[in-house]
């Protein structure tokens, strides 16, 4: 009996399996549409792009062009059909957008004052490392020197 429902159980399992399976051009074309809404800038969400953009006119807009798809349309040509729709702003490369460039010059300013601040602070390390006693003697010469010294105050 147990045999059994372990058999029907692993079938359902491989039958679930066997639907829920993408044929080679339906993972084409997601594909193919994902590389585009990574390329198209969202006309609902400006400076993201149709991937990042979380509106429901987004998700619907990313479903049509799924179906455009999957009818045969090139991403070029969808391309064309949102710039006609949308205006030419939509086909900008997010890397090359306002919003990336003042992110990466952010990134290059804090990577340079890191700099700057690692720098100061090892060379004020070396300065203090060169002042200091090198031995015990030495320690103890700079001890007894203070205690003379403050002795002498009283």
């Amino acid at each position: 009996m147990i045999h059994r429902f372990g058999a029907a159980l692993f079938a359902a399992f491989v039958l679930s399996g066997a639907a829920w399976a993408q044929t080679p051009a339906e993972d084409n074309v997601r594909l193919e549409s994902a590389r585009l809404f990574r390329s198209v800038m969202s006309p609902y969400c400006p400076g993201l792009t149709l991937m990042a953009c979380p509106s429901p006119q987004a998700f619907e807009l990313r479903d049509e062009i799924r179906e455009r798809m999957a009818s045969g349309a090139s991403a070029n040509e969808i391309r064309a059909e949102l710039a006609a729709r949308f205006g030419q702003n939509i086909i900008g490369n997010p890397s090359n957008s306002p919003t990336g460039q003042i992110f990466l010059g952010l990134v290059a300013a804090l990577a340079a004052v890191s700099a700057v601040g690692i720098g100061a602070y090892t060379r004020r390390a070396v300065r203090q490392d060169a002042a200091a006693p090198q031995s015990v003697n030495e320690l103890d010469a700079v001890f007894e020197a203070r205690i003379d010294d403050e002795l002498a105050d009283l």
